[in-house]
């Protein structure tokens, strides 16, 4: 992109270099800056003199002078997701991403991680998966699928990399429906989501749990199911995909999700965003907080 390096440069004479992010980061970063020359340097001057997460909270309050907030989801998931910790009194959740793809775009976690807290990143894109041990160092990223047993699976690379599974099913279906190719076939290590959490996140459901796995979102919610503490906060694709809009809303997911006692709290059509209903219903989402 012309017009980013630039950007990188006015940043660095705007006084980037003494907010404390790793240079990847800031570079990282640049991209989501708005262009607005009175917004760097609110957001610079704030930033430069504060610790912890009042960097993002410096970004937000320059954003909303000037009529927007600071997004990393498809749309805008990642708000929703923050309020509904904000209001439950949950500043820093932990948080497992199941197909993350990157540390920035497109991202449910980004906002969380630029806030202070971290989790577990699941990527099996290897390509996309260095962008992790680049950006994203406090996390841990595994650079695995996730599957019904662990071992090594076919793992499917779509001319459109979110599109990318380990279901030969659905990598039909989109070159069969929507036109897309298959570039080519990789074997991808696999654990079972179980695995993941025992060996990863302490043998216990993290607060927030995202899922974008192509195709193979029930064997996670059976995995719920099974489970005694599930995730406070869960965002799960619910509809196929469709070039043209066509998607079909999954309703046996919704619903099995809803008998494993979560409260559809928000659908941005692509994502359903659920919250475990005896907490909402129990705690401060009962008062009404906006």
């Amino acid at each position: 992109m012309s017009w980013l390096e630039p950007l990188r440069q006015r940043l660095d004479a705007l006084l980037l270099k003494r907010v404390p992010f790793r240079p990847a980061l800031r570079r990282d970063l640049a991209r989501y800056f708005i262009g607005d020359a009175q917004a760097f340097s609110e957001v610079l001057e704030v930033g430069r003199q504060q610790t912890g997460d009042a960097p993002l909270r410096a970004f937000d309050a320059a954003l909303a002078r000037h009529g927007g907030q600071l997004s990393f989801s498809q749309t805008g998931e990642d708000l929703i997701v923050d309020y509904i910790f904000r209001v439950l009194g949950i500043t820093r959740p932990t948080y497992l991403d199941l197909g993350a793809f990157d540390p920035w775009a497109l991202s449910n976690t980004a906002r969380l991680y630029l806030r202070g807290s971290r989790g577990v990143n699941i990527e099996p894109n290897p390509e996309q998966f260095q962008h992790f041990l680049r950006s994203r160092p406090d996390d841990q990223n595994l650079n695995v699928g996730i599957a019904a047993a662990a071992g090594t699976l076919t793992y499917h690379v779509l001319d459109a990399a979110t599109l990318n599974t380990f279901s030969r099913t659905e990598a039909e279906r989109c070159v069969r429906e929507e036109g897309h190719r298959i570039l080519k076939e990789l074997p991808i290590p696999v654990l079972t989501l179980t695995e993941v959490l025992a060996k990863h996140c302490g043998g216990v459901c993290p607060d927030f749990l995202s899922v974008d796995i192509e195709g193979l979102d029930q064997l996670v919610v059976a995995t719920l199911a099974a489970q005694a503490a599930k995730p406070k906060v869960v965002c799960i694709e619910t509809i196929s995909y469709s070039r043209g809009g066509q998607g079909r809303k999954d309703e046996a997911l919704v619903q099995a999700l809803r008998a494993c006692g979560y409260l559809p709290f928000a659908d941005t059509n692509i994502n359903t965003i659920f919250v475990l209903e005896s907490l909402w219903r129990g705690g401060a989402g009962a008062t009404g907080h906006t």
